[in-house]
């Protein structure tokens, strides 16, 4: 799904971009893709037997009574994406989207999953830690996995550490 919605993120992006506008552009596509995650709504976005006009003032309308501005080409690329019936892509778009934004600003992003919840301070802690270590701005995105039993597993650019309880119960596993 995600190679299928890579031209759109790009095309965003590059709007984004020439508008100097990437937050904003963030902003937006997190709200149209939190408007697709509601199961009625984007039924009605898909149906057939709906307009493609009426669908597109439909969600222009949402978006703006949630406090989105949007600019004309915000409003076109949800035109396009309505056109080519690619609104269920949006959380892959927003995903991209928020990938080259981070890599434009030189960051770069850890999945980092964890047994318990962190606390802000601590995924504060964590991405400062990770940032020196990597030597640039680091990003950790928090998943929960209680399968961990305790501790966490770090994902950086395709290399992977893992302090995990169940990590070290498998080395010991290995090791018998």
């Amino acid at each position: 799904m995600e190679t299928l919605a890579r031209p759109y993120a790009r095309a965003a992006f590059m709007a984004a971009h020439a508008e100097d506008a990437l937050d904003a552009w963030m902003t937006f596509l997190h709200a149209a893709a939190l408007c697709m995650g509601e199961a009625a709504l984007a039924a009605y976005l898909a149906s057939p037997a709906v307009p493609r006009a009426t669908k597109r003032a439909t969600l222009l309308q949402l978006l703006r009574t949630s406090g989105i501005q949007l600019s004309k080409t915000q409003q076109n690329f949800l035109s396009l994406l309505l056109a080519n019936n690619q609104l269920s892509r949006l959380q892959s778009i927003v995903d991209l989207f928020k990938r080259m934004k981070l890599h434009s600003e030189n960051k770069i992003i850890a999945l980092v999953r964890t047994a318990f919840a962190l606390t802000a301070q601590e995924q504060t802690e964590l991405e400062r830690t990770l940032s020196q270590l990597r030597n640039q701005p680091v990003l950790a995105e928090v998943q929960l996995d209680e399968s961990l039993i305790g501790g966490l597993v770090v994902e950086i650019q395709g290399r992977s550490w893992d302090y995990s309880v169940r990590g070290k119960l498998n080395q010991l596993r290995k090791g018998l």
